[in-house]
């Protein structure tokens, strides 16, 4: 059974929508972790510095996951723009060994499809 084109954009885009919507779960529980850790902290000064360290850790995965959730409702709804935003997106998962390596290899095969261009170039 081979799939069709349109398929693979639309595992894709899921497989973007969890994979990134984990990191997002992953920096609430940081967020919350490094919350909990300060208020058991009796000094106040080191307390303070527990929480503005998760809440920099936490914002920051939350920075590098909502794109990943925009691309992957971007290939959902077939938009041009979500090929090139996927692209960028697969290179830079390409460095989380080992989930992120497997995402980015089966987003670029996918992205640099001839049949894949023709289908997001035509939307608007």
């Amino acid at each position: 059974m081979k799939w069709s084109m349109d398929k693979h954009i639309n595992v894709l885009a899921v497989l973007f929508i969890v994979y990134n919507s984990m990191t997002l779960l992953a920096s609430l529980i940081v967020f919350f972790v490094f919350l909990l850790g300060g208020a058991l902290v009796q000094e106040p000064e080191f307390s303070s510095l527990i929480f503005i360290i998760g809440l920099c850790v936490a914002a920051l995965l939350f920075v590098l996951s909502a794109p990943g959730i925009v691309a992957g409702y971007g290939l959902l709804r077939c938009k041009k723009w979500s090929r090139i935003l996927t692209i960028v997106l697969a290179i830079i998962h390409a460095f989380n060994v080992p989930l992120g390596t497997a995402l980015a290899v089966y987003a670029l095969w996918v992205m640099t499809q001839d049949e894949a261009v023709r289908i997001l170039d035509k939307s608007p």
